[in-house]
């Protein structure tokens, strides 16, 4: 929640046009606490919240974000249908919960890119497996991954379950690079929790997903790179990648990879110089945050990463309350963990 809420503002935000807006307001960039202050504060953000949400001043909850309510999802979907539900209970739970938005110009919406079109395509009848592809032009894209948390926290010290139960959920409507990073993502979120490196969580994700696809060869690439700062990252990515959509599976992962060697267990430094990659920011910074979070502890994140958000996080989930407690979530996810391992 923290590397997704200090993200948040700088979505595919190009790097000279945020470190100007961060020196404007006076920040640091890399950022090294949430915004001071924000472009267009009083701007619609996710349905219920607004931009200024996104600042250390103006935060009482973790502000609303798409990639977070695509962790209660997947938790929704576990505690109503076990570790083995299916695609099409997967797709009743994004039909009963999720709001498709506002589709007017400036409407807010609930889902972006190859969800919303799920979405509408399930609410408009169509079935999988042609409701996740029909029309769906982000098929290798970075948004499946966005989705894997909740498998890697419920299986923890186990990558290869929380793998397929990203793959199962990827697959609605994604292919390849798309599906490979979910499955990789999650396995690394799991694998976090019992190794003492990130580096280590890395490596242990690699070996869940398919050894010559191009994913997994971008992976490989980067581990063996040495960037000492967001800046070098960025150029050595788009110096193997130039051309590729900045929101692809590959790139955005590349991100989060070389965040996590620049960073060096250090919380701050690692979702920092992660987000300032440009990117789908919010993404990368969540994804970095999760892998490195489980494998610090929460003991060792500084608490003013924690503090502004007060206990609670700010939802827009049909028929569930406006805010759920922080608390209440990583229970309720802890019991799912048990209940599998058992």
């Amino acid at each position: 929640m923290a590397g997704c809420t200090l993200g948040a503002a700088l979505e595919f935000e190009p790097i000279e046009q945020a470190r100007n807006w961060a020196h404007r307001f006076g920040d640091s960039y890399p950022l090294t606490n949430y915004w001071s202050e924000v472009r267009n504060p009083e701007e619609v953000h996710y349905i219920v919240g607004k931009k200024r949400d996104l600042t250390r001043t103006g935060m009482n909850a973790v502000p609303p974000d798409d990639d977070i309510i695509y962790t209660l999802l997947g938790m929704l979907a576990m505690e109503e249908y076990g570790k083995d539900f299916s695609q099409q209970q997967l797709a009743e739970i994004w039909k009963k919960y999720l709001p498709l938005g506002n589709d007017s110009p400036g409407g807010e919406k609930g889902c972006w890119w190859g969800e919303r079109t799920m979405l509408r395509n399930l609410l408009e009848g169509k079935t999988l497996p042609e409701a996740g592809t029909d029309c769906n032009a982000n098929l290798q894209n970075i948004a499946a991954w966005t989705r894997a948390d909740s498998y890697g926290y419920v299986f923890p010290g186990n990558p290869e379950r929380a793998a397929e139960l990203a793959y199962r959920d990827a697959s609605m409507n994604h292919r390849r690079n798309g599906i490979y990073g979910s499955m990789f993502m999650a396995a690394a979120i799991a694998a976090a929790f019992v190794v003492d490196d990130p580096i280590d969580a890395l490596q242990i994700g690699l070996t869940e997903i398919p050894e010559n696809c191009m994913f997994a060869e971008g992976i490989r690439w980067a581990l063996r790179q040495s960037p000492a700062n967001y800046q070098e990252a960025f150029d050595l990515t788009w110096n193997i990648y130039d051309g590729m959509f900045n929101g692809s599976a590959i790139t955005n992962a590349l991100h989060v990879v070389m965040g996590l060697m620049i960073g060096k267990k250090d919380f701050t430094r690692t979702i920092g110089e992660t987000v300032a990659m440009s990117g789908d920011n919010d993404c990368t910074g969540a994804t970095a945050g999760s892998i490195l979070g489980a494998v610090i502890g929460k003991e060792k994140i500084p608490q003013h990463w924690l503090t502004p958000f007060q206990g609670r996080i700010h939802i827009y989930l049909q028929g569930m309350p406006e805010y759920l407690s922080i608390e209440e979530v990583c229970s309720r996810l802890e019991i799912l963990a048990k209940r599998f391992h058992s």
